[in-house]
């Protein structure tokens, strides 16, 4: 098919398409080319042989025709007018298809950028098979909230101490001795002057820290010190008074205000007894004490969360609480399911403890922030085999195992599979969220840890402290048998705090003063007696017994005798005006200290004998 048109061109027809190429040049400089209309020649001859070769026609001459004068006119060669090209089949896409060069480039460049993306998008998916192509950020509660309330809270006071035989002394005039006095006047003291300036009392200044998460009853520690500059010289064989502890605070020309109050505080004040370094070194140990347990707290303590500030609105709030809610429940004393998150403001959520984290609420906080928010169920599907597969890696196990917690019992398999891993730490992370997810799968990995890894051990005996299991009990029974005394001491506690009233304990109580343990052990013998949390000791060994000749001192009034080959030892009890009390027991030291319990012995009287007795070479 050949046409022939007026001025400088190229004209080139495929004869099967009736693809038209016209080309121009301008000025001779170069030859452009413009794709003017592929239309099918439904009645054309040619279709039924064999597809000819393309023909070129070039005609000589000048011409001055613009480009909109070929178009014009090869339209009404074919179409018959103009406005009947724009009627024919396959009109949408000559107008799509005209352009310029450039144009027409861009766009051929861009196809290929979006070829090469959908390629490189390809390639990717299928890297990322074993991720199952599928990659869904979650977010977790802790990119909106955190957790308040975790900290102590300074409570003092101003307290009377009495029981000093001399050592104690009349206070100066200060704010401390008003405070003092308007608190015995309270308490209608009769005789408060004579009171204070007694030789056998003293002022002191009383410090004890609320701590987090407290409970009404919960019983903490007390700093009892006297005050600088006063009279008074020691401290040993005192008892502090009751005393009402406040929170204060330090105001800016209105010094020290008193907010609530918050415990109520007293008991026997242990010291340093003195017994270590310079005259004047000892000394001043004596003018301060502790009293392990001596502060009742009178209120409790709560968690509360705190959303940020770009994340705060009553709506997340009650999502957040939601999500703590369905992973963390406890039960009222009618037997009631409540929530352990309640959402009180657009900013802020209550939240109680569980009682399978009451010993370690920094865990409880840690999987509170690794509870997953606004999760839908196949996000949580994905995420779970993710964490299943990074649970394995010692660097992400420990990060893992926690989220894997905080998803609760559906984590459990995953947790298990872990135990099998051929890295130690691990098997630890998950035994340890197995724990507090109350499984036992994980006993013997925990035992080994507390056993053999001084850097686990700790976190190893408190997670089997939460195990309700037989299992656990055994375990922990096998580790006070262990040559560590620290772990024998530590699987102990942990043992207490699983069932206090445990058979192998073996608790003795002496009124309010202290409590004994006897531990059948058949390592090393240890007699323990601690400064903080609860007036007890632990005595390792029931067979322990006293070198003799010995005379001890158990506070000022109680004496232990013991002479050169006897087996048995007199416990004495002297007071003024009064016969003598005197029990004939046993060289062992459990039956010397149940019978100084009886005679009235305080936990410090208790363990000033202890130390005597070491200094004795025992």
């Amino acid at each position: 098919m050949q046409f022939r048109l007026r001025g400088d061109f190229v004209k080139t027809c495929d004869v099967r398409t009736a693809k038209l190429f016209v080309g121009m040049d301008n000025d001779g400089s170069s030859r452009r080319r413009s794709y003017i209309m592929s239309l099918p020649l439904l009645d054309s001859d040619s279709l039924q042989g064999p597809i000819p070769s393309r023909h070129r026609v070039r005609s000589k001459g000048k011409s001055g025709l613009a480009k909109p004068v070929i178009c014009l006119l090869t339209s009404t060669l074919l179409c018959g007018c103009a406005s009947g090209l724009m009627s024919m089949p396959g009109a949408a896409m000559l107008a799509d298809r005209f352009g310029s060069d450039k144009e027409r480039d861009a766009a051929d460049e861009k196809e290929k950028d979006e070829k090469d993306k959908k390629k490189s998008a390809k390639s990717k998916l299928e890297d990322d098979d074993d991720d199952f192509g599928t990659n869904i950020k979650t977010p977790m509660l802790s990119e909106y909230m955190s957790v308040q309330g975790n900290t102590i809270i300074t409570l003092r006071g101003v307290g009377l101490v009495t029981g000093l035989n001399g050592t104690g002394g009349d206070p100066s005039p200060s704010a401390l001795r008003t405070q003092l006095q308007n608190e015995m006047s309270r308490l209608n003291v009769k005789g408060g002057k004579q009171i204070l300036a007694s030789p056998d009392t003293a002022l002191v200044v009383v410090t004890a820290y609320l701590p987090a998460m407290v409970t009404k009853g919960q019983r903490f520690d007390v700093r009892v010190a006297i005050p600088p500059q006063a009279k008074a010289t020691s401290l040993k064989g005192g008892y502090l008074l009751e005393t009402r502890l406040f929170e204060e605070a330090n105001v800016e020309g209105r010094g020290a205000l008193k907010g609530h109050e918050y415990a109520l505080a007293g008991g026997a004040i242990l010291t340093n007894l003195g017994v270590d370094g310079s005259s004047e070194e000892r000394q001043g140990e004596l003018m301060y004490g502790t009293i392990p347990g001596g502060a009742v707290s009178r209120t409790e303590r709560d968690l509360s969360i705190v959303l940020r500030r770009e994340k705060k609105s009553f709506r997340n709030s009650k999502r957040i609480a939601e999500a703590v809610s369905e992973r963390f429940n406890r039960y009222n004393n009618f037997g009631q399911k409540i929530p352990c998150a309640v959402a009180k403001q657009d900013d802020l959520i209550a939240l109680k403890v569980h009682p399978q984290y009451i010993n370690n609420f920094p865990r409880y906080q840690a999987v509170i922030r690794s509870i997953a928010f606004n999760e839908t169920e196949v996000a949580r599907r994905i995420r779970v085999e993710r964490l299943a597969r990074e649970i394995m890696d010692p660097d992400k196990a420990q990060s893992a195992a926690l989220q894997l917690e905080a998803i609760g019992d559906s984590g459990i398999p995953f947790l298990k599979d872990a135990l099998e891993s051929a890295d130690f730490e691990v098997k630890f992370q998950a035994a340890q969220s197995l724990a507090y997810l109350g499984d036992a799968s994980g006993i013997s990995i925990l035992h080994e840890a507390a056993r053999d890894q001084p850097a686990f051990r700790v976190y190893a005996l408190v997670a089997m402290s939460v195990i309700d299991d037989a299992d656990s009990v055994i375990a922990l029974r096998e580790l006070m048998n262990s040559t560590s005394l620290e772990t024998r001491y530590g699987a102990f506690r942990a043992l207490k705090e699983l069932d206090p009233n445990d058979p192998w304990l073996r608790p003795a109580v002496f009124g309010n003063r202290f409590l004994l343990h006897v531990i059948d052990s058949p390592g090393e013998p240890m007699v323990h007696v601690t400064r903080r949390r609860a007036p007890e000791v632990v005595v390792f060994g029931p067979e322990q017994k006293l070198r003799l000749p010995v005379v001890l001192n158990a506070g000022r009034h109680i004496k232990v005798i013991g002479a050169t080959g006897d087996h048995e030892v007199d416990v004495i009890l002297y007071k003024l005006n009064e016969e003598p009390q005197r029990q004939r027991v046993s060289s062992r030291v459990v039956d010397i200290i149940r019978a100084c319990g009886e005679l009235g012995a305080t936990y410090p009287d208790i363990v000033q004998l202890l130390i005597e007795a070491e200094q004795q070479h025992n």
